[in-house]
């Protein structure tokens, strides 16, 4: 499989290599907090991999929020993904290769990527290649897995298997890599499938290659002008292998000729960007920074300057660079949301368990009487037996007016216990009754940002017994505590903390 053979790992940077008048590297996407983004998805969702947490098990920010009926809290913003598509052949697997930094995808016409071997097992592959970073935390992307729940079958029986590899540079800290094959745009639901990851992922990014014409098929077209109507701000153009083109002249014509059809496609202008087709080679020169400092012409050795090679370089791969920012801003711009996000979130989970908490009955209320029901009844039997033996057991002697006054002593008592055994049992329903109007209060005076209700479990925990009231109180404590953990974990991430 594609995830387990090897590769190559590349460093970022270079030492010593943004001195001496050269550029420096592209920075990481969201270098300042590049996995917070992901991290918010384990407050809401617990464990990676598992699904949504279930109500009654782990507590989380959303099952908190569901078994409180605090309503405002809702799940953060997805992680960002650069969604590329493309038609067979385009470079897509180059370019991926080249933001990661690593040989992570086979290059085309490969030993594992060539054109037979795809037709070939084309029915078994998945319609997509996910690319994460090695750092990401274990399981499937969040994004993936509400796909699959949505469109059952869309990515084959297990979507486990569109997780291509894992990177280890740093530009993937906070961004994954999305891969589209070109042959899974031909199937109606599976293209429906994509479309729905496309709009949510961040930035969508296609390829149109400069060594066919036409560049873009009119399904691929097609395909794209369905997402472009969800989300016009993050679609990005780019004309691929722009570094086998060697006339100027020839780019700007084609270049000329993508986007004119882009514009009567989708009926809007786009800026097409071009970006170089990197092999092994380019990438691996590029993540070590090392650049051409002299080139051989007919024999005779001429230096480069370092600033003129990497001017043109530049200018090729122009839309990688484009990728990388838009990347990096819509990373740092789902951050910010996902922070106060989590703010809000914590603190109306937290009011929603603490506003349950306070309309249960305080501990011992209930367990005293139940507990003393058993004991009174029977004193009070006892007492009853007590006063009609009475007169056979006396002795004689004693005076016969004291009989009768120790037969009313006794009965008296036994119906005065017999009634406070009564009074013990009847005690938890009304009780029940004034859990639900406490709860009922606390949830109007409740600022928690969610409708508490009727706290119909604080009620069926009453009736079900002190065991009951007991574990549901245990469970609302728990949340509470999940919740200024939460709290806590926000102002450390958002520098609010001391």
């Amino acid at each position: 499989s594609l995830s387990s053979k090897p590769k190559l790992v590349l460093p970022l940077s270079h030492p010593g290599r943004n001195s001496g008048g050269t550029r420096p590297k592209m920075a990481a996407v969201g270098s300042a907090q590049p996995l917070v983004l992901r991290r918010l998805q384990r407050l809401y969702f617990g464990p990676p991999g598992e699904g949504v947490a279930a109500i009654g098990g782990p507590p989380t920010l959303l099952t908190v929020g569901r078994a409180r009926d605090a309503v405002s809290v809702v799940p953060p913003p997805p992680e960002v993904a650069i969604f590329v598509v493309g038609e067979a052949g385009s470079g897509k697997s180059s370019f991926i290769n080249g933001y990661a930094q690593e040989l992570l995808l086979p290059q085309p016409g490969g030993p594992e990527g060539g054109r037979g071997s795809a037709v070939a097992s084309r029915s078994s592959q998945p319609p997509l290649r996910w690319i994460r970073s090695s750092a990401a935390p274990p399981g499937l992307p969040r994004l993936l897995v509400e796909a699959a729940a949505e469109f059952p079958g869309a990515f084959g029986p297990d979507p486990s298997l569109c997780l291509a590899g894992s990177a280890a540079s740093s530009r993937l800290d906070a961004v994954d890599l999305i891969e589209v094959r070109a042959e899974a745009l031909a199937d109606s639901a599976t293209a429906e499938a994509l479309a729905w990851i496309a709009t949510r992922a961040g930035i969508v990014l296609c390829l149109a290659d400069s060594q066919r014409q036409p560049s873009l098929s009119n399904e691929t077209l097609a395909w794209i002008r369905r997402v472009s109507a969800s989300t016009p701000h993050s679609l990005q153009f780019v004309l691929s292998k722009m570094d086998l083109v060697t006339r100027e002249s020839d780019r700007i014509r084609l270049t000329a000729k993508v986007s004119r059809a882009i514009n009567d496609s989708l009926g809007k202008g786009f800026e097409v960007l071009p970006v170089g087709n990197k092999g092994s080679k380019e990438v691996l020169l590029e993540a070590l920074g090392a650049a051409a400092e002299e080139v051989t012409v007919g024999g005779q050795t001429f230096k480069v300057p370092s600033a003129l090679a990497e001017s043109v370089a530049d200018s090729i791969d122009s839309g990688t660079a484009r990728a990388m920012k838009a990347a990096e801003v819509c990373a740092a711009e789902r951050l910010s949301l996902g922070l106060a996000q989590l703010r809000a979130n914590a603190l109306a989970a937290r009011g929603a368990a603490e506003a349950r908490l306070a309309a249960l009955p305080a501990p011992g209320a209930t367990v005293g009487g139940a507990a003393l029901r058993p004991k009174l009844l029977s004193i009070s039997g006892a007492l009853a037996l007590t006063a009609a033996v009475a007169p056979m057991v006396l002795e004689e002697e004693l005076d016969a007016d004291l009989v009768p006054i120790i037969r009313c002593v006794l009965f008296g008592l036994s119906v005065l216990l017999l009634l406070l055994a009564f009074a013990c049992s009847s005690g938890p329903k009304a009780h029940a009754s004034g859990s639900k109007a406490s709860a009922a209060a606390a949830a109007a005076n409740s600022s928690a940002g969610g409708a508490v209700g009727e706290a119909a479990d604080v009620a069926a925990a009453v009736a079900a017994g002190p065991g009951a009231v007991e574990a549901l109180a245990s469970r609302l404590r728990d949340e509470v505590r999940f919740c200024k953990l939460a709290l806590r974990q926000w102002a450390l991430w958002s520098g609010e903390g001391s």
